[in-house]
């Protein structure tokens, strides 16, 4: 695991923010935050046992002799406990939440809970963070606007893709954290209205909305009757157009997922290699309107559904899964995943050349996966490249 202890700290016990990562590394995320944990007095750890296809109960036996170990070893107040996840990570994040009671609060980052209905009786406030080319936007965003659910949450919209939030963004949580942690904390709301203007500046009034509200949520309405009047404000003074352009974009958003999906149903490359070719070069034209942000999360859209189509076609062992698989590499060639399945079709055709071509540029991109190199079984026509 990685952890982080700010300086100075001492004997005294401070909160900690335990991190997960879809991915099992969270290396990068704690060296990202160590500012803030300095800022705000908590120690970060990051827990590398969970990562997604582990299956969550190989994950509880690993995460509950740790923590006690953490608790043990590092100077660590236990009466308040963080943690934050993203992608599977934030899915991990609730499944530990209903094991392990006294968990202060939660922050989902790029993704909603694994169960809906148990997250949705917690008390804890929750804060949820989606980047605007986030493929999970839509599922985020539905959650936080769902009436129905009782649950305090906030939601904290940036520009950006499915990735941590940067440190700038991920701020609001720390200060979440200082307020239920420590009684005495007061907040700067003019820095924060300051942030939220600077986005409004720039032609994003949603954005800057989030922003408000997801600082406000943070740091709580006590002595912030200026961030509450600037963040109602905002709400109540929606431009119209912008209104309509983000109705226009909702609907062109599932439009394009359907017409995706369609085309790998179909196996239609001509049609599909059109679309990712046209997505490219509006991506590249604009990069801040609200479209922008639609083209973007179509983009990984297609790289969701090229993932998800190509392994049911190996799965069903479809006759048109070389085409699936062009148009996998199409989205995303440098993908390890594609260049496995790639290199499990030409071993299956027995095409060893080939095969050993993309196995070795899959491990070029990071496979090491050596168990799965021996469990798949096209490569028995193709042995010798196993090795």
């Amino acid at each position: 695991y990685n952890i982080y202890v700010p300086a100075g700290t001492g004997d005294k016990r401070l909160p900690v923010l335990i991190l997960l990562d879809a991915h099992g590394n969270t290396a990068p995320a704690l060296k990202q935050y160590t500012g803030l944990a300095d800022k705000y007095g908590v120690v970060l750890a990051g827990f590398n046992a969970s990562e997604n296809n582990i299956p969550f109960e190989n994950i509880w036996k690993s995460f509950k002799p740790w923590i006690h170990e953490l608790f043990r070893k590092a100077p660590i107040d236990s009466t308040h406990v963080f943690i934050a996840g993203f992608s599977g990570g934030a899915r991990v994040t609730t499944l530990i939440e209903n094991r392990m009671n006294g968990i202060a609060a939660t922050a989902l980052c790029g993704a909603g809970p694994a169960d809906i209905n148990s997250w949705a009786g917690k008390t804890a406030p929750v804060m949820m963070f989606a980047g605007t080319g986030d493929f999970n936007y839509i599922e985020i965003n539905s959650i936080f606007a769902n009436a129905e659910i009782k649950r305090p949450r906030t939601l904290r919209i940036f520009q950006g893709t499915h990735a941590w939030p940067p440190a700038e963004i991920f701020e609001d949580f720390f200060a979440l954290m200082k307020r239920l942690s420590d009684p005495d904390f007061s907040a700067d709301e003019k820095y924060f209205i300051a942030r939220s203007k600077n986005i409004l500046q720039d032609g994003r009034p949603d954005i800057a909305f989030y922003s408000a509200s997801s600082a406000l949520f943070a740091i709580g309405n006590n002595g912030s009757s200026h961030l509450k009047n600037f963040a109602d404000s905002l709400g109540k003074n929606f431009p119209d157009e912008f209104s309509k352009e983000m109705n226009r974009c909702i609907n062109e958003e599932s439009n394009l997922q359907k017409r995706v999906s369609s085309m790998f149903q179909n196996a239609d490359t001509v049609r599909y290699f059109a679309l990712v070719d046209s997505l490219n070069e509006q991506i590249l034209l604009d990069s801040v309107s609200l479209n922008a942000d639609v083209l973007r999360r179509a983009k990984a859209w297609c790289g969701i559904a090229a993932y998800s189509f190509s392994n049911q076609a190996r799965n069903m062992n479809v006759p048109f899964l070389f085409s699936i698989l062009r148009m996998y590499e199409y989205t995303e060639p440098g993908n390890p995943d594609m260049l496995i399945l790639m290199s499990a079709w030409y071993a299956k055709n027995k095409e060893c050349m080939k095969a050993r071509i993309y196995l070795n540029q899959a491990k070029r991109h990071g496979f090491n996966d050596q168990k799965k190199l021996d469990s798949m079984k096209e490569f028995d026509n193709c042995e010798e490249i196993r090795k």
